[in-house]
């Protein structure tokens, strides 16, 4: 993987991460009541971001590599290949 295909999402991810949204709401909550709850709380966020960010890289990957995908199988007035062909 490119560092470019890993930066453009991470930094999404961050920007997302450092907005407030029902994420910190829900640490805020556990937080109030006990620390633990609270870290393991951060921790399965954590764990969910991060899983997803490697799937939409993996996804764009795969369809950038595809050449059934590709742009430049798709010109005007030209059929799209198909398996046969």
């Amino acid at each position: 993987m490119t560092t470019a295909a890993w930066l453009s999402p991470m930094i999404a991810w961050i920007v997302a991460v450092a907005s407030p949204g029902p994420d910190m709401f829900l640490l805020l909550r556990l937080g109030v009541r006990a620390r633990r709850p609270a870290v393991l709380g951060a921790l399965g966020i954590m764990t969910g971001n991060a899983l997803w960010i490697v799937t939409s890289v993996r996804i764009r990957e795969r369809s950038s590599s595809s050449p059934r995908c590709s742009a430049s199988s798709f010109r005007p007035g030209r059929h799209p290949p198909t398996a046969g062909s």
